[in-house]
């Protein structure tokens, strides 16, 4: 890469929102891309931090209480929303969209500011916006849009978006149904950090964790910000169901739970909660089963590393359709209910073929996001600059 000329910052703004976990780590996995490629990356613009106070209370606190404690209300406000075809827009849409111009001025003022050639989205709170502005002030910025779930929900959609990238089929047949021609489609999958594709040494894995060599790890995430089913139960059934596990809790910010975990692994427990790290890809590494969310974000991650998934009880809306679509092709098992979950997990992790099988069809799932929308702003922002970008990828499906 020492040859190459570095891209100007300043041509492209990456912009996200803080609104669960997932969409933020997307597009810091296409930043971390483009510094791979070609050295300093422009910083991610969070669409809610410039937003005002009263839009940020009232977006991400609902955000969190609604998928929470309300999971049926955002799944019927989910799928009421989902118009999925034609490029009109319905008397809902056009209202969601000036609540948010007004409320997103200064993320105005940062595009007039900052004037690049290209923006690209791992969020779907800021596209249609941009896209007014753009066309009101004849402004000659491209927009790509990165769709961080396995589905394309009509949210996603924004007038003269130069690329939707998206995970699945079936988003191609939804994206191709809002008018948007088929040259702009990419079936990229959905972008994950490439640590992720990095080859790990299990024996130093486990000894920098210091983790038991003579069990098999189980690693249970319930969710950074909230969590879902009373996990501390869940853990206990799961070690309870199999006599050779070990099972590691990512607690992300719960001090309740992380000090929970802690007096049962000084009971005796095979068990530890982990609060939040970036070393979360190790942890997976290690995993014979991930019990998990069924985020757009965390799905990918587990299928870049071939590992299979139970899903805990999904949100209905997009954990559900993320959870569908893995459990279509083999990769994961949906419950119902926690109490399903450590009976499922027990009868996986007690038939290692099939364990092994489901592995398999986890990493047959998985798309190099990263590398093919990389390129393609490369390609966009600097024809000469395109280069290999090849991850060093280990993708063996059999280290269960």
């Amino acid at each position: 890469m020492s040859d190459q000329r570095a891209l100007d910052p300043r041509d492209l703004m990456v912009i996200s929102a803080t609104a669960g976990a997932g969409h933020n780590a997307a597009a810091s996995a296409v930043l971390a891309g483009l510094s791979n490629a070609v050295g300093d990356p422009p910083e991610m613009v969070d669409a809610v931090d410039k937003a005002t106070a009263l839009f940020r209370k009232a977006y991400v606190g609902s955000f969190k209480v609604v998928m929470a404690k309300l999971p049926w209300l955002w799944g019927a406000g989910f799928w009421l929303s989902n118009q999925r075809t034609g490029g009109w827009r319905g008397p809902f849409e056009r209202s969601r969209q000036a609540w948010e111009a007004l409320h997103l001025g200064r993320l105005k003022g940062a595009l007039f500011e900052q004037l690049p050639r290209l923006i690209v989205h791992t969020h779907f709170l800021a596209p249609s916006l941009v896209a007014e502005v753009i066309e009101k002030n004849d402004l000659a910025i491209g927009q790509f849009v990165v769709v961080t779930d396995t589905f394309a929900h009509r949210w996603w959609y924004a007038p003269n978006v130069e690329r939707y990238f998206v995970a699945s089929e079936e988003a191609v047949d939804t994206v191709l149904g809002w008018g948007v021609p088929a040259d702009r489609i990419v079936l990229s999958g959905i972008p994950v950090h490439p640590k992720w594709l990095m080859r790990l040494d299990r024996d130093a894995l486990l000894e920098s964790w210091e983790l038991p060599r003579d069990r098999r790890i189980v690693v249970l995430a319930g969710g950074a910000q909230f969590t879902t089913g009373p996990i501390e139960r869940i853990a206990q059934d799961i070690i309870a169901s199999c006599d050779d596990v070990f099972v590691v809790v990512l607690t992300g910010s719960n001090r309740k739970l992380q000090l929970a975990l802690t007096k049962l692994a000084r009971s005796g427990l095979p068990v530890r909660g982990v609060m939040m790290t970036d070393r979360v890809h190790e942890l997976v590494e290690l995993a014979s089963l991930m019990v998990t969310k069924p985020g757009g974000i965390s799905t990918s991650e587990c299928a870049a590393k071939g590992k299979p998934m139970v899903f805990l009880n999904p949100v209905p809306g997009q954990e559900a359709g993320n959870a569908d679509y893995y459990s279509h092709h083999g990769a994961g098992i949906t419950t119902d209910h926690w109490k399903d979950v450590a009976p499922i997990a027990g009868e996986l992790l007690n038939e290692p073929g099939h364990l092994v099988r489901m592995a398999s069809n986890a990493a047959a799932t998985y798309r190099p996001a990263t590398e093919i929308i990389t390129r393609e702003i490369l390609e966009r922002l600097s024809p000469p600059l395109l280069a290999s970008i090849t991850p060093d990828v280990d993708n063996d499906p059999t280290n269960v």
